[in-house]
């Protein structure tokens, strides 16, 4: 039976969403399940070993496609940056002019805000997952350190202040009773 598993390595490894979608990976994807199937009809090899296989080239192209895509949206912001550049350098009082600055620098913001967007959608599922674990070992060191704090006085409905301990209960389970 333990012929028959294979091999998983340390770590989970996940691919990026947005790669999921992107034209060359998707065609290298469809591609390589074209193969995986046409080595399962021949039968070359046992099953388990073509889909090892196969998920280890599926995993090495998300990687190498992740990193192509991300060449080229740099690539894109640089050159939008270039231009942004060239055009304040050779700038004339134009109306012209000032639209394309305009639309110029609309795009480098948009972009940088869809990026954070993302970056703040990954984290806010992170937290929500995980817990704000840290946090909470920090709090509880630090609710022992301070003194209890003690109430002196509660506000009655008329707004006057009592000190008296039987008053104060009493004004609290009425308070708690109206809620």
């Amino acid at each position: 039976m333990k012929q028959n598993t294979s091999h998983v390595g340390k770590g989970l490894w996940k691919l990026n969403k947005e790669t999921i979608k992107w034209p060359p990976y998707v065609n290298r994807i469809r591609k390589l399940l074209v193969e995986m199937a046409n080595q399962m009809e021949l039968k070359r090899d046992k099953m388990i070993n073509i889909w090892t296989e196969t998920k280890k080239t599926i995993k090495r192209i998300g990687i190498e496609e992740t990193n192509n895509r991300r060449q080229q949206i740099q690539k894109i912001e640089r050159k939008m940056k270039n231009k942004l550049g060239q055009k304040v350098r050779t700038f004339k009082d134009t109306k012209n002019d000032r639209q394309e600055i305009g639309k110029l620098i609309k795009e480098l913001n948009e972009n940088g805000r869809t990026r954070t967007k993302k970056s703040q959608k990954t984290t806010k599922t992170k937290y929500l997952k995980e817990g704000q674990k840290s946090m909470k070992y920090f709090f509880n060191l630090n609710k022992n350190k301070h003194d209890p704090q003690v109430i002196t006085g509660l506000l009655n409905k008329s707004r006057k202040l009592i000190t008296d301990t039987t008053k104060m209960c009493k004004i609290a389970s009425e308070y708690h009773k109206e809620l």
